[in-house]
């Protein structure tokens, strides 16, 4: 079992020259709910009694009733000092956060921190949207409940994916994000697909870009020569 070996290999490091080894793991209760995978790798997460001295697992998780995850770990989890537990962004943070992002004074900072409730990345979300308004009747409608970005994550990616549905020469270049490494820029994107497409990709989902697009399946930084994947997540 390869990674026996390594923990054994950990814990001969630690023996002989007292380095520990950390393994941080994030994301775990992505799997399931996102990827729901045939075979987890959650599976393969060793039981807490069979981690050797100088081993340390941080997981990164919003909750731990996972599927597949070793009961020892749950157990251990719910001992005093074995978790900690990240607070919501403050008030002030976010109203940073709109401050960075220059957006108008007409963008009321208090309904922003309610919309997005100091969650990080849907505050950002909401700014990047922000900063494309022109009035003040644009950023209440982005910031509405009924119909707009989205009170959280799930909403948000949900809203946008509804705008492409039957689209699926765009499903095919949010794909394509999803599965590159590197850079790659719009031209070469297009001529994988069309012209169109990548249009469309632009369009309907500048909502959640970063400069250039930012997408569930992959965000991508704009660049004067291309664009750079730097996170993968559901779709």
């Amino acid at each position: 079992d390869t990674l026996k070996r390594q923990l054994d290999d950990a814990n001969k490091k630690y023996r002989e020259h007292g380095r520990k080894t950390i393994i941080l793991i994030d994301g775990l209760d992505h799997i399931s709910r996102e990827e729901n995978p045939h075979e987890s790798f959650v599976k393969e997460l060793p039981s807490v009694n069979s981690i050797p001295e100088g081993v340390i697992f941080l997981l990164g998780t919003q909750r731990f009733d996972l599927p597949d995850l070793h009961l020892t770990i749950i157990q251990q989890v719910q001992e005093n000092g074995r978790s900690v537990e990240i607070s919501p962004l403050s008030k002030a943070a976010i109203y940073k956060m709109a401050a960075s992002g220059d957006l108008p004074p007409y963008v009321d900072r208090e309904t922003l921190y309610q919309a997005c409730k100091g969650h990080p990345l849907t505050g950002r979300y909401f700014v990047e949207a922000l900063k494309t308004v022109r009035n003040e009747d644009d950023a209440k409608k982005i910031l509405s409940l009924e119909d707009g970005l989205g009170q959280n994550l799930e909403q948000i990616y949900q809203r946008v994916w509804d705008k492409l549905e039957g689209l699926d020469e765009t499903k095919y270049v949010l794909g394509l994000l999803a599965r590159i490494e590197g850079n790659i820029s719009p031209e070469q994107l297009a001529s994988a697909s069309s012209d169109h497409a990548v249009e469309r990709v632009l369009k309907h989902l500048k909502a959640v870009f970063r400069d250039l697009i930012e997408v569930k399946t992959g965000c991508i930084v704009g660049r004067d020569n291309g664009a750079d994947i730097f996170r993968i997540s559901r779709y």
